[in-house]
C-alpha cells in the first residue's frame, strides 16, 4: 500500500511539473508570448533567441514596442542575450518572480532586477505589462562594447565553409580562435615573466634586501604572469561566441581563479611590506619595533586570507551575507567567551603604539619590579631583580602606572652628609667646596645642576645637603660612580680633618651644687641615608 501511494505520489509530481512548464507554451509548442510578470517577459526574450523558437522580433517586444523603433529593439534583445552569454551567465528561470504586481523592497517600486551581477539590467511595470527599463536600453551599448571591443562577425561570415563546420561543440574557426589566444598568451607570459619582473626587481632592491628580492620575487613572478594572461583570456575569449555552457564554464574558472591568484600576490607582498618595515626598525634604536614587525606580518596574512576567502566566495557567486551574519555571531560568542584575551590584545597594540617601554628597561608597576625580558601577544615577562620572572597580563599593565626607570637620561643620588659640631664655618665652607670640585671633575655627573650647601642644624649633627645626577646608561654605571664619588668625599673629609656625625646623648646628672657630666654613646651604626632614585 505505502508503495503504491509513493509511485502515485511520484507520478502527480512529474504531471504537475510537466503541467507547469506547459502553461508557458501555445498547443503548438511555440513559447506564450506574454507581458505580465517579470518571468514571462524574460521568458520571452530568452526563448524567441534559442534556435529551436530563434524569432527576434518577438524577443525585442520585451522592450516597450511604444518607445522603441523594432530594429533598434531586435538589436538590443540579440545583444543583451550576447552579453548574458559572454558572461556565462545561465538565468534561472526558476527563480524569477512571476508575481505581476511586484514591488522591489529597497527602491519601493515596481521594479524587477533580474541579476544580481547585472544590477543595471532590470525590468519596470508600463501599466499592467513589464518591459525593460529605459536605463537598461541605455547600459546595454556600453556593457556589449566593453564585453566586445573588437567586432569579428564580418570576418567570420566571409572564412570559407569548412571553418563553420561544427566539431567537439565548437566551428573549427572557434577552435583556431582558441588556440591562437592561448598560443598569444603563452609568448605574452613569457615577456611578462623576462622584462616586467626586471623592472619590478630594480624598483624593490632599493628597498629591501637584494637576496630577499631574488627568493620572493620569484615565487611572486609567476602569479603575477598567470594573472595577467588569464585577464587578458577573460576579456577576449567573449569575442569567439562560444556557447553558454563553454562560456559559464571558462568564467566560472576565471570567477574562481583570477580573485584568488589576487590573495596570493597580495598575501606575498606582505613579506615585501615586513621587510621594508624590518629594514627601518633595524636602523632605530628601540629594540621593542623589530618585535611588532613579526606580529604585523602574521595579522596582515590572516587579514589577508580572510577578505580573499570571502571575496572568492562571493566571486563564483555564493552568497556570503549568511556567512558574515554567521561568523558575527560567532565572533560575538568568541569575543564574550575571550574577553580577557582579547584586553591582553588590545593591550599589547597599547603597549607597543605607545611604546611605554622596551626590552631591557627597568620598570616599576604596582607590585611588579624589574627588568623587561619579553612583550608577547598576551602578556610581557619581567625579571625582577631576585631573578625571578613575573609574567604580566598586557590587559592589565596597559591600565597600570609604569615607572619606567629606562628612559631615565640623569639618575639622580640626594642624600644629608652630617658633620660634627666642633667643625668651625671655614673648615665647612672648604669641604663644601671640595664636594663640588669633586663632582664637577667626575666624568659621570651632570654639570648644570649641582647642590652641596648647609642645609640644616640637626639634633646632634650638622646637616650638608648633596644632590646630584648621574648621566649613565645602566644600573650598573650608576652604583660604579655613586663608589667613586663617595670614596673621593671620605678621602676630602680626612684630608680636612673633618669629622661625620652620628647620633649621641648627653645626660646631665645633679649632686648637690654641683653638676657632673657624663656622656653615654650609643651603639655605632652606620646609616646610609642616601636615596636611589
Amino acid at each position: 500500500m505505502k508503495r503504491k501511494t509513493f509511485y502515485l505520489l511520484i507520478i502527480f509530481t512529474l504531471f504537475f511539473i510537466t503541467r507547469l512548464n506547459s502553461q508557458d507554451f501555445n498547443e503548438d509548442g511555440k513559447p506564450l508570448v506574454s507581458f505580465k510578470s517579470p518571468y514571462k517577459t524574460i521568458f520571452v526574450h530568452i526563448q524567441y533567441l534559442h534556435k529551436e523558437f530563434y524569432n527576434p522580433k518577438i524577443s525585442a517586444k520585451s522592450f516597450n514596442p511604444e518607445k522603441n523603433e523594432l530594429d533598434s529593439a531586435v538589436k538590443l534583445a540579440i545583444n543583451l542575450k550576447k552579453i548574458f552569454d559572454g558572461k556565462g551567465i545561465i538565468i534561472d528561470m526558476a527563480s524569477i518572480s512571476r508575481d505581476s504586481n511586484y514591488v522591489d523592497s529597497i527602491t519601493g517600486l515596481a521594479r524587477y532586477t533580474p541579476l544580481s551581477q547585472l544590477p543595471d539590467i532590470y525590468l519596470e511595470k508600463v501599466g499592467n505589462k513589464w518591459f525593460y527599463s529605459q536605463h537598461t536600453i541605455k547600459i546595454i551599448p556600453l556593457l556589449y562594447n566593453e564585453m566586445y571591443p573588437y567586432e569579428i562577425s564580418g570576418l567570420v561570415d566571409r572564412l570559407p565553409e569548412y571553418f563553420q563546420i561544427s566539431f567537439v561543440y565548437l566551428a573549427i574557426w572557434q577552435w583556431a580562435g582558441l588556440i591562437i589566444l592561448i598560443f598569444l598568451s603563452f609568448l605574452i607570459y613569457i615577456v611578462f615573466d623576462k622584462i616586467i619582473i626586471y623592472f619590478l626587481f630594480k624598483f624593490w632592491n632599493r628597498f629591501v634586501k637584494r637576496e630577499i628580492v631574488s627568493s620572493s620575487l620569484k615565487r611572486l613572478s609567476h602569479p603575477l604572469g598567470f594573472l595577467f594572461i588569464l585577464t587578458l583570456f577573460a576579456k577576449f575569449l567573449p569575442i569567439l561566441s562560444l556557447p553558454l555552457k563553454f562560456s559559464y564554464f571558462f568564467n566560472l574558472i576565471f570567477a574562481f581563479a583570477i580573485p584568488l591568484i589576487i590573495t596570493y600576490i597580495i598575501y606575498r607582498i606582505t613579506d615585501y611590506v615586513s621587510e621594508f618595515f624590518a629594514k627601518i626598525a633595524d636602523k632605530t634604536p628601540s629594540k621593542l619595533d623589530d618585535k611588532i614587525v613579526p606580529l604585523v606580518r602574521k595579522f596582515l596574512k590572516v587579514v589577508v586570507v580572510i577578505f580573499g576567502a570571502l571575496y572568492v566566495l562571493k566571486n563564483i557567486g555564493i552568497d556570503i551575507t549568511p556567512l558574515l551574519a554567521g561568523v558575527s555571531i560567532g565572533s560575538l560568542a568568541v569575543a564574550l567567551a575571550a574577553q580577557e584575551t582579547l584586553k591582553n590584545m588590545f593591550g599589547s597594540l597599547t603597549l607597543f603604539s605607545d611604546r611605554v617601554f622596551e626590552l631591557g628597561d627597568w620598570i616599576i608597576a604596582e607590585d611588579v619590579d624589574g627588568r623587561v625580558e619579553q612583550v608577547g601577544i598576551r602578556s610581557t615577562k619581567v625579571r625582577s631583580f631576585n631573578d625571578s620572572i613575573i609574567t604580566v597580563p598586557n590587559g592589565k599593565l596597559a591600565d597600570m602606572n609604569i615607572n619606567n626607570m629606562g628612559k631615565r637620561k640623569y639618575r639622580r643620588f640626594a642624600t644629608n652628609l652630617s658633620v660634627t659640631y666642633d667643625t668651625s664655618i671655614s673648615k665647612i665652607e672648604e669641604f663644601i667646596e671640595g664636594i663640588r670640585t669633586i663632582v664637577n671633575n667626575h666624568e659621570k655627573t651632570r654639570k648644570d645642576y649641582l647642590r652641596v650647601y648647609l642645609n640644616n642644624l640637626g639634633d646632634s649633627a650638622i646637616m650638608i645637603l648633596f644632590d646630584i645626577f648621574f648621566e649613565v646608561e645602566d644600573y650598573d654605571e650608576e652604583l660604579k660612580a655613586k663608589h667613586e664619588i663617595l670614596s673621593s668625599i671620605m678621602n676630602l673629609a680626612s684630608q680636612l680633618s673633618v669629622d661625620f656625625a652620628f647620633p649621641t646623648q648627653t645626660l646631665h646628672l645633679e649632686k648637690g651644687k654641683s653638676w657632673v657630666g657624663s656622656e653615654k654613646s650609643e651603639d655605632s651604626k652606620s646609616k646610609h641615608l642616601h636615596e636611589d632614585v
